[in-house]
C-alpha cells in the first residue's frame, strides 16, 4: 500500500509538471475546477501515505515482565501464585496490545 501510495504522489507530480500549462493556467471555470480535483487529489493520496505510515509504525507496544525481580517470583512463589501471576501478566498483555493494534487498525482504515 505504502509503496503504491508513493507512486502514485511521484505519478501526480509527473502529470503536473507535464500539463502545467493547461493545469495552472486559469482562465475559465473548467480550469478552476481542473486544478481544485487535482489539489484534492493530491491531498488524498498525501493523507493516505500519511496514515499508512501511522499504520506501520512501531510504537510503545506492551511486553511480558522481563526483569529479575519478576523471574525471582516466579521462581519462588507457590503453584497457585506463580499460575495466576502468568495469567494476569498475559491476559494484562494481551488487553493493552489489543488496544495498540485497534489503533494501527484505525490508521490503516484511514488509509484505504
Amino acid at each position: 500500500m505504502l509503496s503504491f501510495l508513493t507512486g502514485l504522489i511521484g505519478a501526480l507530480t509527473i502529470y503536473s509538471g507535464y500539463a502545467k500549462d493547461t493545469l495552472f493556467k486559469l482562465e475559465a471555470p473548467l480550469n478552476y475546477t481542473l486544478l481544485g480535483l487535482f489539489l484534492f487529489a493530491i491531498f488524498y493520496a498525501v493523507c493516505a501515505w500519511g496514515h499508512s505510515l501511522l499504520a506501520i509504525k512501531i510504537g510503545d507496544c506492551p511486553i511480558l515482565p522481563k526483569s529479575q525481580e519478576a523471574a525471582d517470583y516466579i521462581k519462588l512463589s507457590d503453584e497457585s501464585d506463580r499460575v495466576e501471576y502468568i495469567y494476569n501478566c498475559y491476559v494484562g498483555t494481551i488487553e493493552q496490545l489489543s488496544d495498540v493494534i485497534d489503533e494501527k487498525s484505525v490508521n490503516l482504515t484511514y488509509a484505504y
